[in-house]
């Protein structure tokens, strides 16, 4: 693909697109996981990396929503029609708290992201092209150091 190492290695400083500005914010956090020594998974921490993914987009990122909105399909004859109502505005915050605890909670017990299996489970989702449980799997090796 034409333009994929500068977009890659960061060298690109304006995107064709939104995919590639997306790609762009994902490789940033990825980074972030692979080269700084990020904290325990935390709220903070989430807000940063979703700041980073947002990075290179208009959107905004790294704070909580402040509006209520509701996922929706348009249909050809203009009626949208409700696919899906997230956490309101004001419980974002205590919802986003509790899936942090509950991922620690998951992740104590589960022999699969132990540390003789993450390197088989990185080629993976390498493969795969799955960035979430290289994501937790950063994440969890980090905690353990």
């Amino acid at each position: 693909m034409r333009g994929s190492p500068r977009l890659i290695s960061g060298a690109l400083d304006r995107f064709r697109n939104r995919s590639e500005a997306e790609f762009a914010g994902y490789t940033a956090g990825l980074d972030y996981l692979n080269q700084e020594d990020p904290e325990k998974l935390n709220v903070r921490l989430v807000l940063h990396l979703h700041r980073l993914l947002f990075s290179f987009t208009e959107g905004r990122g790294g704070s909580f929503k402040t509006d209520d909105n509701i996922v929706v399909d348009r249909q050809p004859d203009g009626t949208c029609v409700v696919r899906f109502v997230p956490v309101s505005a004001r419980e974002t915050p205590l919802f986003t708290d509790e899936l942090v605890t509950r991922t620690w909670a998951a992740l104590e017990g589960c022999p699969l992201l132990g540390s003789t299996s993450t390197r088989t489970i990185d080629a993976a989702t390498r493969k795969a092209g799955q960035a979430r449980v290289g994501l937790v799997r950063s994440l969890r090796e980090r905690q353990e150091l």
